[in-house]
């Protein structure tokens, strides 16, 4: 079965978008142009209607040439938004495909021919395919969807993520105060929809007395994103502990249940983007260090130490931002460290740390046995 529909309806809701409405009964001339004419509209010269144009473009296509090109697509209306560039030339570019699976039917094609054409349909759709997945518009969303000759159809759209969970917070009773939501903690939650960006700050010391931990938190987060009117919202989320497994003479036995973490789970709504910021920042630097006991039994002749890579962030400055506090129960602690982090046994000496752009720390190590799940080849290897 074959559905139709008037490709007018595509230019209509662009222009609702937009904010164009036109008054029935108006004429032509007593209408106001809010949006450039479209190439699908009846009495345009396109590929698909005009002989002279289809052969043109059919001879490029089948000559190499891009079928979706924003510079031949021409406007009408000074000053319009590049969208409509954008969507013309995709028309355009399906025009001409089109136009090329047509030559399939023409008279005294053989297989050479055919397979030229097929080739070329090949090359053109997969362009047309990269370009949507790339296409990048103000104020309409593009998504790819599935034919069906059904009213329901079951085939899914791929969906952006919707939502982001925070790593875990706090360890058994969710209802204690959160160390992460300790002292002087603000950010900012920026969230875009369309042309339109909501800044939403958040500093836990409007919060007064109230005990900061996940309940009240996540009721003050929500309350700053409902006086911004925006869909976006956040709750905790339970990750369960699990069995606490240790190893007996060789197998895996179990001695209990771990507690269960809980984190943060930010319900992001559909078609919003969502950042997050500090108002203040200082420098960072990060440590590699090895540490435990390298002699527990005090003989040299055993080999019993138990040592551990670790990867340390530590604050360098304090002019703009107060130090990080000491958490309940942390050895060792040394001033300005944001959080120590335990590596692999399989991670070795360290040789070297670098922070990339988007703030990734990488780690040039030995390793000795697999990591990550992936075996390495050799009896040690230097990781980046």
């Amino acid at each position: 079965m074959t559905v139709t529909f008037d490709t007018n309806i595509l230019l209509n809701y662009y222009q609702g978008r937009a904010g164009a409405l036109t008054t029935a009964g108006a004429t032509n001339a007593a209408v106001k142009k809010y949006a450039p004419s479209a190439p699908w509209l009846p009495g345009a010269q396109t590929a698909s209607n005009t002989p002279a144009l289809m052969t043109t473009a059919v001879k490029n296509a089948m000559l190499g040439h891009k079928l979706v090109d924003e510079s031949a697509a021409k406007l009408d209306l000074a000053g319009a938004s590049a969208d409509y560039k954008k969507l013309f030339a995709l028309y355009q570019g399906i025009d001409t495909l089109a136009g090329v699976v047509d030559q399939m039917s023409a008279k005294n094609v053989n297989s050479a021919d055919k397979a030229r054409i097929q080739s070329v349909f090949t090359k053109g759709l997969a362009e047309i395919t990269a370009y949507t997945d790339q296409l990048d518009l103000d104020q309409l969303r593009l998504t790819r969807a599935s034919v069906s000759d059904k009213a329901k159809s079951t085939v899914g759209v791929s969906r952006a993520k919707t939502d982001y969970t925070t790593p875990p917070l706090v360890s058994g009773d969710v209802n204690a105060p959160v160390d992460a939501f300790q002292g002087d903690v603000k950010f900012n939650i920026s969230i875009k929809r369309v042309n339109t960006i909501h800044d939403v700050a958040i500093d836990l010391d409007e919060m007064g007395a109230t005990p900061r931990n996940m309940a009240n938190v996540t009721a003050y987060i929500n309350g700053k994103l409902g006086d911004a009117e925006v869909g976006t919202s956040v709750s905790s989320l339970r990750i369960p502990g699990g069995d606490r497994m240790v190893q007996i003479a060789g197998k895996a036995t179990k001695v209990g249940v771990n507690p269960d973490q809980w984190a943060m789970k930010f319900n992001i709504d559909s078609g919003d983007t969502l950042t997050f910021s500090a108002p203040k920042t200082e420098p960072a630097i990060y440590l590699a260090q090895s540490v435990g006991n390298p002699d527990p039994d005090g003989k040299s002749t055993t080999k019993d130490g138990v040592i551990t890579s670790q990867l340390l962030k530590v604050q360098t400055d304090t002019t703009d931002v107060t130090p990080p506090p000491q958490a309940t129960g942390v050895a060792n602690f040394i001033d300005g460290r944001v959080w120590s982090k335990d590596m692999e046994k399989s991670v070795g000496a360290v040789h070297a740390t670098q922070v990339a752009p988007d703030g990734s720390v990488y780690v040039l190590a030995d390793v000795t046995d697999r990591t990550a799940g992936q075996a390495i080849k050799g009896t040690r290897t230097s990781l980046f």
